[in-house]
């Protein structure tokens, strides 16, 4: 049987499609491209404007201000209860009551959520972390033509209430994680081959140090600190800056998490922070890239 080679078609010039199938399609202009353009042109805009946080340290707090819902922290030092967050581009994390469902993580209900703009950082507090005979909610978001940032949105947008509805104009998730796999991830074998280094105490191999893992600490030391020599205002993260997560995995009911709110609410606050700085450094890797 012969075979038949498929020409290459070049989607911009529309170069390689019969003339039959050419003059059926729209004029050039309206390819690839400029049809992309057309449909997230705005949301680009929306991230390359996109400014830096002025910390990444969360707000002390006024324990005061602790409650239901979602709370805006303005960086005027105004604080008020909103609906949910108002800027349309935001970064967004939210912690999870993990033994509620020990066996399927995917389904631990949201106890905390926070999203941080140039403007204001906010925080959500489940009614059942206050009032543990309420039940478990998903976090109530205006999704409506906004630009969610998250570092594994896979695990954060399924806890969003308004993530099931019907939208108007459809939001778009970035995914932070996602994408530094994109800029300079490694597959799994050299994630070992490195590993396995380490504890033989030998020095990483040398191409380790260009890119880095997917954790949201890896990620934010390889894109946001001096690890390239220029300017930055961000000191290495520590994994021990991890570790109170663990208290969101091994509580055994809502009370125990609610009783650490001290620590665990800075912790989550800190984590949209440092998700928008290292989105401001990541994005423009990026669109180079892709």
């Amino acid at each position: 049987m012969k075979t038949q080679t498929i020409p290459t078609i070049n989607l911009n010039t529309l170069e390689g499609v019969p003339h039959s199938v050419r003059s059926a399609l729209p004029p050039p202009t309206h390819t690839a491209e400029s049809i992309a353009t057309s449909q997230i042109g705005h949301y680009i805009e929306m991230a390359d404007n996109l400014r830096q946080p002025t910390t990444i340290d969360a707000p002390e707090l006024d324990t005061k201000t602790f409650r239901s819902g979602w709370t805006r922290y303005g960086n005027d030092g105004s604080v008020s209860a909103v609906a949910h967050p108002l800027e349309s581009i935001f970064t967004f994390d939210t912690e999870t009551f993990v033994q509620h469902a020990p066996h399927s993580a995917n389904n631990a209900p949201p106890v905390l959520a926070s999203a941080s703009s140039p403007q204001a950082v906010y925080l959500w507090v489940s009614p059942s972390l206050i009032d543990s005979k309420q039940p478990h909610h998903l976090v109530p978001l205006n999704l409506e033509g906004r630009f969610i940032i998250c570092h594994n949105v896979a695990y954060d947008r399924p806890r969003v209430a308004s993530a099931y509805l019907p939208t108007t104009e459809r939001p778009y998730w970035f995914d932070t994680l996602s994408a530094n796999n994109a800029v300079c991830g490694f597959e799994r074998n050299q994630i070992k081959m490195a590993r396995s280094s380490a504890l033989n105490g030998q020095s990483a191999p040398h191409w380790f140090s260009y890119g880095c893992t997917n954790s949201l600490i890896d990620a934010f030391n390889h894109h946001c600190t001096d690890n390239w020599g220029f300017k930055c205002d961000w000191e290495r993260l520590e994994y021990e800056d991890k570790r109170v997560r663990n208290i969101f995995v091994t509580a055994k009911c809502v009370s125990e998490i609610w009783a650490q709110r001290h620590t665990l609410i800075p912790y989550a606050i800190r984590d949209a922070l440092i998700t928008h700085a290292l989105f401001v450094r990541l994005w423009p890797k990026y669109k180079e890239a892709t």
